[in-house]
């Protein structure tokens, strides 16, 4: 099945829209008008089981994607969503996430960031962005507020000693278990430290044969908010108030 194209509505009434985010489960989940809607930007679609409009786009029914369904989407969020927004909608807008404000924005107006906003690259839809870690440098990592987790590739991992064990989950092999890591890495020339798992096999070869070398999760902005820009290719974090930039 081909990815669907949103068609907008009619003339929009605004220029952004404002929506409250529920953090609490992990992911980053949009109350809108009475509905739960996942904010994942590592979905090339969006999934919705029945049609309803959303900042000037009428969401077309679409349950089943390359064996991805919205069913099994619930059981990794362990949360009744009606729908995942992914990057072809949000791709449309300046998508600004606060989580310490637990607000998302969407914006058709371009959203001011930074002279030094990061140029970012996208896979198939998907942002991705150039970070170095010390046995990697320019690694390609997807952006994906869809998982609370991040996840490197096993050879950037091995020989280190792992901090804990966590139980995930992926649509399309139910749950499963894995290390974590804590790992620094660069951004931007900023040093962050974030916690990395490795995925079972066959979800590390699908990366591995798209030329990426891992994903780094919402845990990148939980502290700070983050511009993403897809329209202008830019990803901007910590443009909008002042707190830290270390994670955990």
């Amino acid at each position: 099945m081909s990815p669907v194209n949103i068609a907008a509505t009619g003339p929009l009434k605004s220029a952004s829209f404002d929506y409250p985010l529920d953090t609490e489960s992990g992911y980053l989940i949009a109350e809108v008008e009475g509905r739960k809607l996942l904010i994942d930007t590592g979905s090339m679609v969006t999934f919705t089981e029945s049609n309803f409009d959303f900042v000037g786009h009428s969401l077309p029914v679409m349950e089943n994607f390359l064996g991805f369904t919205l069913d099994g989407v619930r059981q990794g969020v362990g949360v009744p969503i009606d729908a995942l927004v992914g990057m072809n909608v949000l791709r449309e807008f300046d998508v600004c996430i606060d989580l310490p404000a637990s607000r998302i924005r969407l914006s058709r107006v371009p959203v001011p960031v930074r002279n030094d906003a990061l140029q970012i690259t996208f896979n198939h839809r998907r942002p991705q962005l150039s970070m170095n870690f010390l046995h990697k440098p320019r690694a390609r990592m997807l952006f994906d507020t869809g998982a609370p987790l991040s996840f490197l590739r096993r050879d950037l991992i091995v020989g280190l000693e792992p901090v804990g064990v966590v139980e995930d989950f992926h649509p399309t092999i139910g749950p499963f278990t894995t290390q974590i890591f804590r790992m620094p890495f660069t951004l931007n020339n900023t040093t962050y430290f974030a916690e990395f798992g490795s995925l079972p096999a066959q979800l590390e070869n699908a990366l591995l044969a798209e030329g990426v070398d891992g994903l780094i999760g919402s845990q990148l902005i939980v502290n700070q908010p983050a511009v993403l820009a897809a329209r202008r290719s830019l990803f901007d974090i910590g443009s909008v108030g002042a707190l830290g930039p270390r994670l955990g």
